[in-house]
C-alpha cells in the first residue's frame, strides 16, 4: 500500500465513553448553571497556550486554528494530531473539572519561518443555540479520537461511537453535526483496517456535503474513498481520486491535489501498467519538491523506487533510494526514516543478502519497539520470519511468524494476520507438516470476513486448496476450489486451472499449456512456469508424444538451470529443483514397466546430472539485474502475501549467503569427470523418480536401461515406521521384519535385483537418504550398496596418507560424553602402517578438521558429535571444540563451502546423513555437503549410534578398507557383517544406518580394483 496511508490513529474506547458521558453532563447542565463568559479566558505565547477554565457546571469548546504546519500542540512531549492532515483546526473541550484553575497546553514551532502564533477560538457551551450545542459536542469527540493514544480495542469504540452517534443524529436537525458523526465512524473504519466500510462512510460524506456546497469537505471524502478503495475495486477508487484531484486544484490547494496524484500512480501500479506509474511519480516528486514539501517527496520516491523495481530497472530503483537518503536528511518524521529503512531491507532480501536484511530489520524492530508501535514492529516481525524462510530456516521464519501474531492479538488488523496465516501454512508445507499447512490456512479464512477483500479471500480458498491437495485429500481440495468466490484474476484462474488438473477432472476446460508457458517464461515466473511445464509435459506423455514431453523438459532445464546455479536462496533453489525433479518425474509416468529406449533414457539422466551439478553450486552473481530480479519473483511466489541477537557458541545461527561468505571459503570445487556413466561386470546403477503419487526407478545395467515403478504411498508408511523403530534404538526384530517385507513391496527391487548384482549405485534422493537398504535388498550379504550425488562417472581416487580425529565437546555443555573417541582415534590411526600416518589427534579443533580436509587425497577419520535438522539448513554440523575445550559448532553450510580435497571421509558421528533439502542433494547433512565440497567418498550414519557400536564400527571398517583401500563400499559391507556377528551388536540399530556417499560413480573405463593402481598425490594406502 501507499506509504503515505499506512499509519493510522487507533483508540480506547473507554475513555471515549468517560469523555462522552463528562461531555452529556456537561450539556445537561447547562441550563441550571451561571451564565459563561468566554472572553479573556485566553492567552497564547510562543512556548504554550493558557485557558482559564470556566465555572463549575460549565464548559468552553471551540477550535485552535493552526497557521500551518510550523506549531505543534503537544501532550505529554508529543504534538497532538490533526486529522484529516493539514486541516488546520484542532477540535478543544475545556471542561470545569481539573487539578488547576487554569488549562496549559504546551506549544513548539516546529519548522519553517516564523509566523503569526496560532488562534484559539472558544465558546462557551450555553451560548450555543441547541443544533451548535450537538455540532460541538461531536467536533470535541473529533479531537479526543485524535488526541488519544494508540490502543488495541478501535473496533469497540467504533461500535460504542456508531450507537451513540445514532441518538445524537435523531435529534440532530442540523446537516453538520450528521457530517461530524459520519466523520468519526469513518475515522474509526480507517482505524480498524476496515477499508471497505470506510469507504462506504466517505462516499456517504461526500455525497452531503456536496449536496451543501461544502467543496473543501466533499474533497476530502473524495480522496478518502478512493484511498480505501484502491485494494477492493480500482475503478471506482480510480473515479473517486481523479475527482478529489480536480476538486483540490479547483479549491487551490495544490498540495492535495498532489496527494490525489501519488494514489492515482498507486492505482497504474496494481492495475499493472508500472511504467506509467514511475512517470507519474516522478511528476509528484517534482510538485512536492516546488511545494516545499520533502516529506512528501520521500514518501513518494520509496514508492517509485518500489514500482522500478517492479520493472526490473534496479539501477534506476537502488539511484531513487539514494536520492530518497539525501532526502530524508531533512526530514523530523521518524516513521519515514523507518520506510526508507524497510525499503532497504526489502532490496536486500530480494538480492539474497539475507543475512544484510536481517540486520536492517533487526534495527526496524528496535525503532518501533521504542515508539511503541504493535502493528509495524508485527510487520517486521513477518519480513524477519520470510527472510528465514527464503535462507532456508523454516523453524526460525516459524518462531518470528508466532511473535508477529501475537503482537497483534486483539487488534482489528486482519489483513496482517491474514498474511502471517497464510506464511505460516506455506511454511508447514514446506515443512511436510499437512495437518499445520491445513489448519491455518483455515484460520486465515476465518478473518477473511472482517477484512472485506474479495482478493485476500480468494488467495486464503486458493492456499487451502494447495495445502489440501500436498495432504493427498484431493476431495477436499476440489471442494476448496469451488469455493473461490467472484472473478479470478488471469493468475489465480491459472492457478486453479492446475489445481484442477492435477485432481485428474479432465472433463473442465483447460487453458493453452503451451501459450500460459510461454507467458510465463517470458515474465520470468519460473515457479509457475515450472508448475505449467510440468503439467504440459504430464499430458504429452499421457497422450504417447515422449518426443515433444522431453523437447519441452529440455527446454525448461536450460531455461532454468543457470538460474538455479546462480540463487543464494536455498529455499528457491529447492523449490525449482524440486520442481524440475518433478519434470523429470513426468517424462516416466506412463512409461510401462521394463525396458526403455537409450536415447530416451540418457537424455533424462543427463537431465538428472545437471539437476545435481546447478543444485550443488554455491550461488550468487554478483551485479546481474535479472539475478535480482528473479531472486524477488521467486521469492513472492514462494510466499504469497510476501510483499512484511548473536547467540552464544554452538548455537544455531543464520549463515551470510552471500559473497562475503563464499570469499571466506573459497567454494566448493568443480565437478571433476564426465557426464558418461560405464558400470563394471555385475553393477547396477539406479536413479529413484519419485513424485507427489507416482515413482520408479531408471535402471541402467551397464548395456541397457528400464524402468521398474514403485508405490510410492506404501513406500513411505513402511519407510518411516522402520526407520522410526531404528532410530529409537528399540527395533524389535518382528516388527523389523514386517516393515522390510512392506518396504520391500513398495519399492519392487526383487524385480531388478537379484543375487548376481555385486555393486549397486543408487543416485541420492530426500526420500530414500535414511532408508537402510542392507536390511530389504536381495542378497544384501554379497551386495555393495554405494550412493551418488552425480548420475555420472568421476574420478575417485585411493587414499595415500590417514588423519585419525577425535573430539569430546562436552565439557561444561550438554552434550553426552564421548568416553572411547581417545581410544578410537589410537586405534584406527594404529591399523595403518606408520608411512601413511597423517596426523593423530584427540582433541581437534575446528582449523585441524580443515586441515585434514584440505589434504589432497587424504583419508580422514572424524570421532565427534553429530547434529542433523530436517528443518534447519544451519542445523547440521559437527560439534568440535574451541582452544579451552567448548563446544565449537562447525555447520554443513561451512563444510560445504570449504576447500575439501580428502579421497575418502569417514565420520563416526551421529545423524550425518540427515538434512535438510528437498531432493537430498543440496545444502543438507554433512556427508552430502563434504561430497558437494569435493571430498572423494564420504562415510557416514543415518541416525544416533552409541560410543561402543560406532568404536566397533570404525575399526572393523577400518580393517576391511585395509584390504579394500579403493573401495569403500566393499569395506563397509564387510564391517556391517562383522558387526552382526557380534551378539551385543546384532540388532539392526547397531549396524544397518552406515552408508557410504560418493560424488559419482567410479570414472569410466576403470573397474573398482583397478583404482589401487591409480597414481596418486603419495603412496596408495593397502
Amino acid at each position: 500500500m501507499l506509504l503515505a496511508s499506512e499509519t493510522c490513529l487507533t483508540h480506547h474506547a473507554g475513555m471515549l465513553i468517560r469523555l462522552a458521558v463528562m461531555l452529556l453532563i456537561a450539556l445537561a447542565c447547562r441550563a441550571a448553571a451561571a451564565a459563561c463568559d468566554a472572553g479573556d479566558q485566553v492567552v497564547v505565547s510562543a512556548d504554550r497556550i493558557e485557558i482559564t477554565r470556566p465555572a463549575p457546571g460549565q464548559a468552553l469548546v471551540g477550535w485552535i486554528e493552526m497557521t500551518g504546519a510550523e506549531w505543534e500542540v503537544l501532550a505529554d512531549g508529543a504534538p497532538l494530531p490533526v486529522w484529516p492532515e493539514r486541516s488546520g483546526r484542532l477540535p478543544l473541550h475545556v471542561p470545569a473539572s481539573g487539578e488547576s484553575r487554569m488549562l496549559t497546553l504546551p506549544l513548539r514551532h516546529a519548522a519553517g519561518p516564523d509566523s503569526r502564533l496560532p488562534r484559539v477560538e472558544l465558546e462557551c457551551l450555553d451560548a450555543l443555540d441547541p443544533a451548535a450545542q450537538r455540532q460541538a459536542l461531536l467536533v470535541d469527540l473529533a479531537g479526543a479520537h485524535a488526541r488519544l493514544s494508540k490502543s488495541a480495542a478501535p473496533l469497540k469504540a467504533m461500535r460504542w461511537v456508531g450507537r451513540m452517534a445514532g441518538a445524537l443524529w435523531r435529534s440532530a436537525g442540523d446537516g453538520k453535526a450528521v457530517d461530524w458523526i459520519e466523520h468519526q465512524a469513518l475515522l474509526l473504519a480507517i482505524t480498524g483496517s476496515q477499508r471497505g466500510i470506510a469507504a462506504a462512510w466517505a462516499e456517504r460524506l461526500q455525497s452531503r456535503a456536496e449536496s451543501r456546497g461544502d467543496e473543501k469537505l466533499s474533497a476530502h471524502a473524495e480522496l478518502i474513498a478512493g484511498q480505501m478503495l484502491l485494494m477492493l475495486a480500482p475503478e471506482p477508487a480510480r473515479r473517486h481520486l481523479g475527482a478529489a484531484e480536480e476538486r483540490f486544484r479547483s479549491l487551490g490547494d495544490d498540495y492535495y491535489a498532489a496527494v490525489a496524484r501519488q494514489e492515482l500512480c498507486l492505482h497504474l501500479r496494481l492495475s499493472g501498467d508500472p511504467e506509467r506509474a514511475v512517470d507519474c511519480y516522478a511528476r509528484v516528486i517534482a510538485t512536492h519538491r516546488r511545494l516545499g514539501e520533502s516529506d512528501s517527496a520521500l514518501r513518494t520516491q520509496l514508492n517509485r523506487a518500489t514500482a522500478l523495481s517492479s520493472l526490473g530497472r534496479y539501477d534506476e530503483a537502488f539511484a531513487q533510494l539514494n536520492e530518497a537518503e539525501r532526502t530524508a536528511v531533512g526530514t523530523v518524521d521518524p516513521s519515514l526514516r523507518a520506510a526508507l529503512l524497510r525499503q532497504r531491507a526489502q532490496f536486500q532480501t530480494w538480492r539474497g543478502q539475507f543475512g544484510a536484511a536481517l540486520k536492517l530489520l533487526r534495527q526496524l524492530r528496535r525503532h518501533y519497539d521504542q515508539v511503541m508501535d504493535p502493528v509495524w514492529s508485527a510487520h517486521t516481525d513477518f519480513l524477519i520470519g520470510t527472510n528465514f524462510l527464503l535462507a532456508g530456516e523454516p523453524i526460525r521464519a516459524l518462531e518470528y511468524y508466532d511473535q508477529a501474531e501475537q503482537r497483534i492479538a486483539g487488534t482489528p488488523h486482519v489483513h496482517l494476520r491474514i498474511k502471517i496465516r497464510l506464511a505460516k501454512s506455506v511454511t508447514h508445507t514446506a515443512l511436510d507438516r499437512s495437518a499445520d499447512a491445513i489448519e491455518f490456512a483455515r484460520e486465515a479464512l476465518e478473518d477473511v470476513d472482517q477484512a472485506n477483500d474479495l482478493l485476500t479471500e480468494q488467495s486464503a480458498w486458493m492456499r487451502l486448496s494447495e495445502a489440501l491437495l500436498a495432504a493427498g485429500r484431493d476431495m477436499q481440495a476440489a471442494e476448496a476450489l469451488e469455493r473461490l468466490p467472484g472473478d479470478l484474476t488471469p493468475r489465480l484462474k491459472l492457478q486453479k486451472a492446475l489445481i484442477t488438473a492435477e485432481l485428474g477432472r479432465a472433463d473442465e476446460a483447460r487453458p493453452s499449456w503451451q501459450e500460459e508457458l510461454d507467458v510465463a517464461l517470458a515474465a520470468d515466473q519460473l515457479l509457475l512456469a515450472m508448475r505449467i511445464g510440468e503439467r504440459l509435459v504430464h499430458e504429452l506423455a499421457e497422450m504417447g508424444d515422449d518426443e515433444a514431453a522431453l523437447a519441452q523438459a529440455t527446454r525448461l532445464f536450460a531455461r532454468v538451470i543457470p538460474v538455479v546455479r546462480s540463487l543464494r536462496s536455498p529455499a528457491l533453489r529447492d523449490a525449482l529443483s524440486g520442481q524440475l525433479h518433478g519434470i523429470v518425474v513426468e517424462l516416466l509416468a506412463f512409461q510401462p514397466e521394463g525396458p526403455v529406449s537409450a536415447g530416451r533414457a540418457e537424455t533424462i539422466r543427463a537431465l538428472l546430472w545437471k539437476l545435481a551439478d546447478a543444485h550443488s553450486a554455491t550461488g550468487g552473481v554478483e551485479d546481474s539485474e535479472l539475478l535480482l530480479k528473479l531472486e524477488k519473483q521467486l521469492g513472492l511466489e514462494l510466499l504469497p502475501g510476501g510483499n512484511g541477537p548473536e547467540v552464544a557458541s554452538g548455537s544455531l545461527h543464520l549463515a551470510l549467503i552471500d559473497a562475503e561468505s563464499q570469499a571466506e571459503t573459497g567454494g566448493p570445487q568443480r565437478l571433476p569427470g564426465t557426464e558418461r556413466l560405464v558400470l563394471g561386470k555385475n553393477q547396477r546403477f539406479a536413479a529413484p523418480l519419485i513424485g507427489r503419487r507416482a515413482g520408479g526407478w531408471l535402471v541402467f545395467d551397464g548395456a541397457a536401461w528400464s524402468w521398474w515403478p514403485m508405490d510410492v504411498q506404501g513406500l513411505r508408511g513402511a519407510r518411516n515406521g522402520l526407520v522410526d523403530a531404528l532410530s529409537d534404538g528399540h527395533a524389535d526384530g518382528d516388527q523389523v521384519a514386517e516393515y522390510s517385507r512392506h518396504l520391500r513391496e513398495a519399492l519392487g527391487l526383487h524385480r531388478w535385483v537379484d543375487e548376481s548384482v555385486e555393486r549397486l549405485w543408487l543416485l541420492m534422493h530426500r526420500e530414500l537418504a535414511v532408508l537402510p537398504l542392507d536390511i530389504v535388498l536381495p542378497g544384501a550379504a554379497h551386495t555393495a550398496v554405494g550412493w551418488v550425488i552425480f548420475p555420472g562417472n568421476t574420478d575417485r581416487p585411493t587414499p595415500s596418507r590417514v588423519w585419525a580425529l577425535g573430539v569430546d565437546a562436552s565439557g561444561g555443555s550438554p552434550l553426552p560424553e564421548l568416553s572411547a573417541v581417545s581410544r578410537e582415534v589410537s586405534e584406527v590411526h594404529a591399523i595403518w602402517p606408520a608411512d601413511a600416518h597423517g596426523r593423530s589427534e584427540a582433541r581437534a579443533s575446528r582449523g585441524r578438521l580443515f586441515e585434514a580436509l584440505a589434504d589432497q587425497d587424504a583419508l580422514v577419520h572424524l570421532a565427534a558429535h553429530g547434529r542433523a535438522s530436517r528443518t534447519h539448513y544451519e542445523g547440521s554440523g559437527l560439534w568440535m571444540a574451541d582452544a579451552e575445550g567448548r563446544p565449537d559448532f562447525v555447520s554443513a553450510y561451512r563444510l560445504r563451502t570449504s576447500p575439501v580435497k580428502a579421497a575418502l571421509v569417514v565420520l563416526s558421528a551421529c545423524e550425518t546423513g540427515q538434512g535438510a533439502g528437498r531432493q537430498g542433494i543440496g545444502i543438507g547433512g554433512v556427508a552430502s555437503s563434504l561430497a558437494e565440497a569435493g571430498a572423494g567418498s564420504v562415510v557416514g550414519a543415518r541416525w544416533a549410534v552409541g560410543d561402543r557400536a560406532a568404536l566397533a564400527f570404525s575399526l572393523a571398517f577400518h580393517r576391511a578398507l585395509k584390504q579394500h583401500p579403493a573401495d569403500p563400499e566393499r569395506a563397509l559391507a564387510v564391517a556391517t557383517a562383522e558387526i552382526r556377528r557380534i551378539p551385543t551388536l546384532r540388532n539392526p540399530t547397531h549396524w544397518s544406518g552406515w552408508f557410504v556417499l560418493s560424488r559419482g560413480v567410479p570414472g569410466p573405463g576403470e573397474s573398482v580394483e583397478s583404482r589401487a593402481e591409480k597414481p596418486t598425490n603419495g603412496r596408495p594406502l593397502g
